[in-house]
């Protein structure tokens, strides 16, 4: 995977551009694109969490399947991922390092804490390991 460019880019020109609606995306201050799953006023109280916000997306377009606009990409995506935020107590344990420990341990307490408010607002909330899932996604494919 890559680009090579052919002649010199200049600062802040524009290489690609594509529909905003051709991308999955969230950015701040757009409108809930899901109404139908999550409130406005939840989506708004989400600012500044992108990553939970993008998982959100990923996990609708997921349970779309072959409806989805953007089926061809949701079908590329890994079904697991083994980052620590899916590392089992003992796993954990086993990265022997103190920092790496505490960090995927207070990962693992805040986004549960996340998703145990999203359980309790939203209709047909997704899944622990859903919402672990589109977290892995969003962190590994989001930049």
């Amino acid at each position: 995977r890559g680009a090579l460019a052919l002649k010199d880019i200049k600062e802040d020109e524009v290489i690609v551009a594509a529909p905003k609606d051709a991308v999955l995306m969230t950015q701040e201050g757009d409108a809930n694109p899901l109404p139908e799953w999550i409130s406005n006023e939840c989506w708004e109280d989400l600012k500044g969490f992108w990553n939970v916000k993008m998982a959100i997306r990923l996990i609708w377009e997921r349970r779309l399947g072959d409806k989805s606009k953007f089926a061809a990409y949701m079908k590329v995506l890994p079904e697991e991922y083994s980052t620590t935020l899916f590392f089992s107590k003992e796993e954990v344990a086993e990265l022997q390092c103190p920092l790496l420990i505490e960090n995927a341990k207070d990962d693992q307490q805040y986004f549960v804490w996340v998703w145990d408010r999203l359980v309790t607002i939203m209709p047909d909330p997704p899944t622990k390991e859903e919402f672990f899932w589109g977290l892995a996604c969003a962190g590994s494919r989001t930049f």
